[in-house]
């Protein structure tokens, strides 16, 4: 008996990922491609999140790649290049836990998202070729089905979904989900994928890249959205080398191969499709994972989930894979951010909004800066605690060479699920405000985070390192 065009396609594309399914039909019944909620999670409709919305405001948002330093005054400017240079020098000869020459080495040698560019390759522009279209040099190999003599596989949106659900699952996604690009999606979206060069939609057959625009097709109308998560815990080592490995170790770095390796899937089935990048992106993570029913938009401004730990990142692939969509959740996290706080009491930089109430406005001027400009930082449009992101980005961040997580760690919808208290914190607290500070309070108690108290810091004093405690037994862990 031979084989019909489907029956190649379907091997074929499995053996693109190098799986145990023999077949897509075996890939899309798996028991990872269902998803069941929590008996405690509500579903509501489409674009209709616990964070009120106002989308007569929306718009494609001007975001600028790391424009975190311009908001600076010169005062502060002088205070971060002064920071930046002293956490140099540490490195020659530091022994602050977190900050050592082996810590350094880790940060260098661990880290996969340096690696990806040379993977990737360079196009035709003199650019990284990772990201858009995916890479030549890795996408080439890839057969199309015409390439293999057969039709371009077709199934129903649902049975789509969950064959891309399991797909992603097996490539190391933890959570998966698909909104449709729509008006809404598209108010959502940066004004710019690249530094200054629009993000446009055309009626064409294909998406393609010019030095003034990059260009998505109108018929390209499903994106889905995944997400990674780490399980090593390292963003709660603190504000430091080590603590900096979280995102890109376990969370950017797998998802950017994940997005690969989806892209080159895609190619063989007969699809097209484009990704985002690390600095470049196709859409407001938070927002997609809010969308997708992720989770929901907390105090921090992230997507707060009810499912996974910090250690992760989100990422969206536009495609013309007809998938059906899912739904954003109410797990009664956005009600709990009001009386808790917690992120913004322990922010060594006061990034995070303090009220209890949330509001529409964006984060204010400061009269002594004029050079801070919130709105190249926040988007309006949403009742949410609008965030100081300059300040999260240059002294938070940059001016440590690293990455801060404190937030997250202590967050009371992370982590600790080896606990007696976290299963009683999610459902009944998430639903119950009321609950919030006594769950706070119990959340530091029961040392579900490993960090017990905000960092006090004087107008000299703003980047006093945190966490360090949290990584000085690091290198003396036993894992035999």
């Amino acid at each position: 008996m031979t084989k019909s065009g489907f029956d190649v396609i379907k091997a074929d594309a499995m053996a693109n990922i190098g799986t145990n399914f023999k077949d897509l039909d075996e890939l899309k019944s798996d028991s990872l491609a269902v998803e069941k909620l929590p008996w405690w999670i509500k579903q509501k409709e489409f674009w209709d999140f616990t964070t009120e919305m106002d989308w007569s405001a929306q718009k494609p948002f001007e975001y600028s790649i790391r424009n975190f330093n311009q908001h600076l005054s010169p005062k502060q400017a002088k205070q971060y290049n002064s920071r930046y240079t002293q956490v140099m020098e540490w490195r020659k000869t530091s022994k602050v836990p977190g900050f050592t020459h082996r810590d350094y080495a880790m940060k260098c040698g661990a880290d996969t998202i340096t690696l990806l560019s040379d993977l990737a390759g360079i196009d035709k522009n003199g650019e990284s070729a990772l990201y858009w279209t995916g890479s030549p040099k890795l996408m080439d190999v890839t057969p199309t089905p015409e390439e293999m003599g057969c039709p371009k596989y077709e199934a129903t949106p649902e049975e789509n979904l969950l064959m891309i659900r399991t797909f992603l699952k097996v490539c190391g996604a933890s959570k998966v989900g698909a909104v449709p690009v729509d008006v809404k999606f598209k108010s959502t979206q940066p004004k710019f994928y690249a530094d200054k060069i629009p993000l446009v939609y055309e009626n064409v057959d294909k998406p393609y890249i010019t030095r003034s625009k990059y260009v998505i097709p109108d018929r390209m109308k499903w994106a889905i959205v995944f997400s990674t998560e780490g399980g090593n815990d390292l963003t709660g080592r603190g504000n430091n080398w080590v603590g900096a490995l979280g995102a890109s170790l376990y969370s950017g770095g797998p998802s950017d191969y994940i997005q690969i390796q989806v892209q080159r899937f895609l190619k063989a089935l007969g699809y097209s499709s484009v990704v985002s990048g690390i600095c470049y992106n196709l859409q407001n993570w938070p927002a997609m994972g809010v969308a997708s029913g992720m989770g929901e938009l907390g105090r921090m401004q992230i997507s707060v989930s009810p499912f996974l730990k910090w250690d992760r990142a989100i990422r969206c692939i536009i495609t013309d894979l007809p998938v059906s969509f899912t739904l954003p959740i109410d797990a009664g996290i956005t009600r709990f951010c009001i009386d808790c706080g917690r992120c913004a009491s322990v922010c060594p930089v006061s990034a995070i909004n303090s009220s209890r109430e949330s509001s529409w406005d964006i984060w204010p001027k400061d009269p002594k800066n004029p050079n801070l400009r919130p709105e190249l930082f926040n988007n309006p449009g949403k009742k949410t605690w609008y965030f100081g992101h300059h300040l999260c980005g240059a002294f938070g961040r940059d001016a440590n060479d690293s990455k801060c997580g404190i937030c997250m760690l202590n967050c009371v919808f992370n982590r600790g699920t080896d606990t007696i208290l976290y299963p009683f914190i999610k459902p009944v607290g998430a639903n119950k405000s009321a609950l919030a500070n006594f769950l706070k309070d119990m959340k530091e108690n029961f040392s579900c985070t490993g960090f017990e108290s905000s960092i006090p810091l004087g107008e000299e004093d703003q980047y006093t390192l945190a966490g360090e405690s949290l990584v000085e037994n690091f290198w003396n862990q036993d894992s035999s």
